[in-house]
């Protein structure tokens, strides 16, 4: 009896219970909480599933009998035990491996306050899904309304990036499915890869903004960006889940004052119920970002309001601090993302996957790591009362120590001046006389040395960066002692260029398809993969001296050959967890014991071009051709090289044509290429048994690349007829200084790698243009991989690998044969444009570093001369030389406007000599008048007669005055003439001595000494000339600069006028130094040599660009940090 008491009062506490539970928003977890609590001994749940509905009526009777339940309370529980009611929803109950509805329940996935997951197979469909059941009690219509408007906006979503809605349902309980993933939680991955490479993990994280971008394209927030709502499937791809919180921006289900989300990954805003747009995602995203690369997120604690505060007060510990492996970068654009002020955040999540992308693709990024002035402010904003009283006890302590000082230290200052002062003022005054003089002379001399060491160590340097010799370059730059000049900056860039990676492996192969190289070392192949060049993946060891390798053309397959009468096939195989490689084991069938005179050698390995053969050969007393058919895996004949005691001929290089075999034999006896019939018949390709011996080929398709022993490159085009093959050359060149080592095609057969005994490695077109070499030491063997921009060449001391994306300067070109001229950029150094040899002038994209347009030369002639005007409008002057016209970069097909003079159609009747802008003004000069125009409108203002003859050069002196050049009779006169009318104020010769007179063909005027100094060059002489140029006083000569062995086409200033530029037909580009132009005026500071032909032009845009033209190309040396 007192058992079934006890039961009894259990039973109706726990009814109350819930039915406070309903009556006062007690959460069902606290009503559970409270019922464990009057259990003694075990918990019972006394629910309909234990009792039976019958056997609740029969206790609710009891208890209406003695009295213990009123009216209210049995209404409730006949409520509650109601299967269908308008309050409630029945707990939803799915039995694992039974049907539910049209779907096979398989396993529960997890279970959450909102519900449970299960995976289950549609049958329907036959594909799996994620079953999302409703299980929450006590549901009123507003609730259900909310879920099923919050699960619309979900379905909205599609995007790679995100589980996808399949479908939604409201009978007989509340459910939904999504996409099964296969795969785990980003959280548990953070867990399982702590040594995550920084760009994998950006990756993952660009994939993840890119999928919000989409739901922020919607008008859809997420609100819950975490790692355990994101899922890496088992290809490695971020998936977006649990849009449960997600609302849209013009949603009334979330309005201010409502707090939802995780409080480690929520942002200021979010935490303090404020309303919240797309950069709370942003800082969800930075906060995943976070725990990814330190595997912990950016604030952590024992409770909820403990990690709240760290979101409002605190900031994020620096990921490099908890990290030092942090790329700077990486760390900028994370907390950047994790600003608390949401206008210094991201503004949207395109803005941080273009970082992303910057990042990954090592481009410059947006984001700027805070400064340490920064992170004091952010400190003293936060703790103004403390910021104040330290600020004061500091002010208050500096006043009172440097006063008592600064009054100590004068008093006794003074005490002992006044006593030595009497009694050393003679001596004194003759001491520092001395001192005065020696001190000059002392530091003139230390400054002479100092400028002697710096020129040589500039020009060693230069010297280095032409030998590619980056360790040694390296060290020498960082003992310079001046770092931030013009010549610096171009050096250093040049020797980072250089920069190569270094193996100690001698024999190596590239992969075709861009994925994978390898090494041999010993009984060892070595797999790279060509995206990570610092870490190999796999290191087999084959217990066998391996020979050589080869990958298949089309496989992740490789071909080792040892040093005995068998090979390997080796499989690579890659999972998202482990790199495998699976070898199999080939004897040689045709290898004999009697015929072996030493170990076997199988070498000069060959894929045909279909990749079904592979042919190599081995030399045991005489040279094996053996073929072998990779598919099938079986061998299928030989071919034999018959030698004699004085005669041991080798297969030195071998090829395919289709499926036929090419070779040459001894590198220093081979003067023809054979092939073998399909008889297996040898025979000799027509057309190339010359006297030259043939030292290398390579076959593409029907096109044939070939070597020689003179540093000859020949190519032509072979053909089959009959069985018999013909070759027709097409186009030779001279490629290297001495042999050419190796050749091969790529890119189609239109590009040619070669090598050769100059220890150069060459990359040509067909035709024979250089488009890119490099130096090394004795390139034995070279590879390239145009799709990554690789290079790779084997030397005595090892492999070396290029990275050519990194090559400097950067070159562009028209692609036409016009030489250009001269050069302009626009006043932003966003675009550039050049005359040229052509009726054309070219528009260049200096930002993106491509040319983009042309404007054509309307009037008879070439183009002569074009500046910019403003940012958008240039002025052109052609050779015809009556007309300037004005057109626009943006409108660069449109028709072109004439600067004219009154009717005429023209801007002047005669030539036109030259034209200025000056001060919203443009000068336009022929040999009769000087005409002025208005820059903005182009109209007419003023003119005048000009009575100089043989005028050649106008330049605005200031705001009064123009110096005009006029040269006659090998006399160069200059001229000051007023803007206003023409009046001739001043004028003077120019000489280069005593009577010595020049012809002036490029004139500059630069600050000088609180005036002006006139920069002219000589046409004759190749020298460059500096005068004083002030109107009051007489002209001096300052300087020669001399150097050049050709026509000097331009010159230019840079540093505040420290560093003057010139270029020369001479195919140089010369930097010298205006500091010291007395000590050093005929020896340039630095001299440029690799241009290939004349330097027509130089310039520097605002961004520091140093930008010249040569031949139909533009150079860009880019001098920024």
């Amino acid at each position: 009896m007192e058992e079934l008491q006890r039961w009894q009062h259990f039973f109706l506490n726990y009814l109350l219970l819930q039915h406070a539970a309903l009556k006062q928003n007690i959460t069902q977890n606290v009503a559970h909480t409270a019922m464990q609590k009057l259990t003694p001994n075990k918990i019972w749940v006394a629910e309909k599933q234990v009792y039976g509905v019958s056997a609740v009526h029969n206790i609710l009777n009891h208890f209406q009998q003695q009295e213990i339940v009123d009216n209210n309370d049995i209404h409730f529980v006949h409520k509650l035990l109601q299967p269908n009611s308008n309050t409630t929803q029945s707990i939803a109950t799915i039995e694992v491996g039974r049907m539910f509805e049209h779907y096979f329940v398989e396993q529960e996935l997890g279970k959450g306050g909102m519900g449970t997951v299960y995976k289950a197979k549609d049958t329907t469909l036959g594909r799996y899904v994620a079953l999302k059941v409703l299980n929450k009690n006590n549901l009123d219509k507003n609730d259900i309304d909310r879920f099923i408007r919050e699960v619309k906006t979900m379905a909205q979503v599609n995007h790679e990036g995100v589980v996808s809605l399949l479908e939604v349902r409201e009978s007989p309980f509340y459910y939904f499915t999504m996409d099964y993933i296969d795969g785990v939680s980003f959280s548990d991955y953070i867990k399982k890869n702590p040594l995550m490479p920084t760009k994998t993990t950006a990756s993952m994280m660009y994939k993840v903004t890119i999928a919000i971008e989409h739901a922020h394209s919607l008008g859809i927030l997420h609100r819950d960006i975490k790692p355990s709502n994101i899922l890496i499937d088992q290809q490695q791809q971020p998936k977006v889940l649990d849009f449960g919180l997600a609302k849209t921006q013009d949603s009334e289900l979330s309005q201010q004052g409502d707090v939802v989300g995780t409080p480690a990954y929520m942002s200021p805003e979010q935490a303090n119920g404020d309303l919240v747009d797309k950069r709370t995602d942003i800082y969800s995203i930075g906060a995943t970002l976070y725990e990814a690369m330190c595997g912990r997120p950016p604030f952590q604690g024992q409770t909820f309001l403990n990690v709240i505060n760290q979101v409002f007060n605190d900031d994020p510990i620096a990921p490099r601090k908890l990290n030092p492996d942090i790329p700077r970068e990486l760390e900028a654009i994370c907390l950047k993302c994790l600003h608390k002020e949401q206008a210094k955040r991201y503004q949207n999540a395109q803005l941080l996957a273009s970082d992303l992308q910057n990042f990954i693709h090592d481009r410059p990024i947006m984001a700027r790591p805070p400064s340490n002035l920064q992170a004091l402010r952010k400190w003293m904003m936060r703790n103004k009362a403390i910021s104040m009283l330290i600020f004061s006890i500091a002010f208050t302590l500096y006043v009172t120590i440097s006063s008592n000082w600064q009054l100590s230290t004068v008093n006794q200052q003074m005490t002992k001046k006044n006593q030595e002062l009497e009694q050393n003022k003679r001596l004194l005054l003759e001491s520092n006389r001395e001192l005065s003089e020696k001190n000059k002379k002392i530091e003139l001399l230390r400054k002479k040395e100092q400028q002697r060491l710096y020129r040589s160590s500039i020009a060693l340097l230069y010297s280095l960066t032409t030998q590619d010799a980056y360790e040694r370059a390296t060290h020498e730059l960082q003992n310079l002692h001046k770092k931030n000049n013009l010549e610096y900056a171009l050096l250093y860039k040049k020797i980072q260029s250089l920069q190569n990676t270094q193996y100690p492996y001698f024999s190596f192969a590239v992969a075709p398809n861009g994925k994978y190289f390898a090494f041999t070392d010993a009984t060892f192949v070595i797999v790279y993969d060509i995206n990570n060049l610092q870490k190999p993946i796999a290191k087999h060891n084959l217990a066998v001296i391996v020979q050589g390798i080869r990958f298949h053309p089309y496989k992740d397959e490789m071909f080792v050959g040892t040093y005995h009468n068998f090979f390997f096939k080796l499989k690579l195989q890659k999972t998202p967890s482990q790199f495998k490689i699976r070898q199999h084991k080939f004897v040689n069938p045709y290898y004999k014991e009697d015929e072996k005179f030493g170990n076997v050698t199988n070498r000069v390995v060959k894929f045909s071009t279909s990749g079904k053969i592979v042919a190599y050969c081995d030399f045991v007393g005489q040279t094996n051709i053996i073929f072998f058919d990779w598919e099938r895996e079986k061998f299928a004949h030989r071919h034999i090289q018959k030698s004699t005691a004085f005669d041991t001929k080798r297969v030195y290089q071998s090829g395919f044509f289709g499926n036929t075999f090419f070779f040459i034999e001894n590198f220093n006896s081979s003067d023809r290429i054979y092939y073998l019939d399909k008889d297996l018949q040898q025979r000799y390709l027509p057309k190339t048994a010359t006297q030259t011996l043939i030292t290398s080929f390579d076959i593409h398709k029907n096109n044939i690349v070939i070597g020689k022993l003179t540093g000859e490159i020949e190519w032509g085009s072979l053909s089959e007829n009959n069985g018999r093959i013909a070759y027709q050359r097409k186009h030779s060149f001279t490629a290297h200084r001495g042999t050419v080592h190796k050749v091969h095609f790529y890119k189609q057969g239109k590009v040619i790698l070669s090598s050769g005994k100059d220890d150069y490695i060459k990359i040509s077109n067909i035709r024979g243009k250089t488009i890119y070499k490099k130096q090394t030491e004795n390139p034995s063997a070279i590879s390239w991989l145009p799709q990554k921009q690789l290079l790779f060449s084997a030397s005595p001391s090892g492999t070396l690998v290029w990275n050519l994306t990194q090559k400097y300067p950067y070159t562009i070109s028209t692609g036409s044969t016009a030489l250009l001229k001269e050069i302009t950029h626009s006043p932003d150094g966003h675009y550039a444009v050049t005359s040229a040899e052509a009726p054309l002038y070219y528009i260049w994209d200096i930002h993106a570093q491509k040319f983009i347009n042309t404007v054509p030369v309307l009037d008879f002639g070439t183009s002569k001369r074009v500046v910019f005007s403003n940012a958008d409008e240039i002025l052109t002057l052609n050779t015809s030389q009556r007309i300037l016209r004005y057109s626009y970069i943006s409108k660069a097909n449109s028709r072109q406007q004439i600067l004219q003079y009154k009717s005429t159609g023209k801007t002047h009747e005669r030539f036109i000599i030259d034209f200025a802008i000056h001060n919203n003004e443009i000068f336009t000069m022929s040999h009769v008048y000087i005409r002025v125009w208005d820059l903005h409108t182009k109209k007419f203002k003023r003119q005048w007669k000009m009575s100089i003859p043989g005028i050649s050069a106008i330049l605005p002196y200031n705001d009064d005055l123009l110096l005009v050049i006029a040269t006659e009779s090998r006399k160069s006169q200059c001229f000051f003439v007023g803007k206003q009318n023409g009046s001739i104020r001043n004028s003077f010769i120019l000489k280069k001595g005593e009577n010595q007179r020049f012809i002036v063909t490029n004139a500059k005027l630069i600050p000088y000494k609180n005036s002006k100094a006139l920069v002219v060059t000589d046409r004759d002489t190749s020298k460059i000339y500096m005068y004083t140029c002030a109107i009051q006083n007489e002209q001096q000569k300052i300087a020669t600069f001399a150097g050049h062995k050709n026509t000097i086409n331009d010159i230019i200033f840079h540093a505040n006028y420290t560093r003057m530029i010139s270029c020369s037909d001479d195919h140089t580009v010369k930097i010298w130094d205006l500091q010291n132009m007395r000590e050093y005026r005929y020896d340039s500071l630095m001299t440029i040599t690799e241009y290939d032909a004349p330097v027509t032009d130089v310039m520097i845009t605002p961004q520091n660009k140093l930008i010249t033209s040569s031949g139909n190309q533009l150079q860009i040396w880019d001098l920024q940090d």
